[in-house]
């Protein structure tokens, strides 16, 4: 499944993350690469294989999990107005673009599994959230 799928996807359907939507090999580079904000970057999360059922052919269904790692603004204020308002249209936007859409080289549409706020810094607020579809792996014996 391709990672580039995802980040032009969002692009197009969240015009809210204009600074940036890339792709990253892990959360300590994407933390280390936030200057403008609101980005996100797109991470394989995970994979889970299920049994191959089919006889003669290999057909094995697997579980893909995508992260998407949002930075938005954390603004100091003592009723949190900044950070909520920012946070809550960014993601309200990645809600909406990815539940229901089904990537090219997926099986299934994309379901919104968890999301956690995944710290902060005196400038950045991140969060984490996973979303997963499926896809087959299939071969025919030679």
């Amino acid at each position: 499944m391709k990672i580039s799928n995802w980040i032009e996807h969002l692009k197009a359907a969240c015009p809210i993350l204009v600074n940036e939507v890339a792709g990253s090999v892990s959360l300590a580079v994407a933390q280390a690469n936030t200057v403008k904000r609101p980005c996100a970057w797109v991470i394989y999360d995970s994979e889970n294989a299920l049994p191959n059922k089919s006889t003669g052919i290999h057909s094995q269904q697997v579980k893909k999990r995508i992260g998407i790692y949002v930075a938005v603004k954390n603004v100091a204020n003592p009723r949190d107005t900044g950070y909520t308002t920012e946070f809550e249209a960014v993601h309200a936007e990645i809600l909406a673009a990815l539940c229901g859409w089904t990537p090219i080289d997926a099986a299934s549409p994309v379901d919104y599994v968890s999301g956690k706020n995944y710290g902060f810094d005196p400038l950045t607020q991140y969060w984490y959230g996973v979303f997963e579809t499926d896809y087959y792996l299939r071969s025919i014996p030679q």
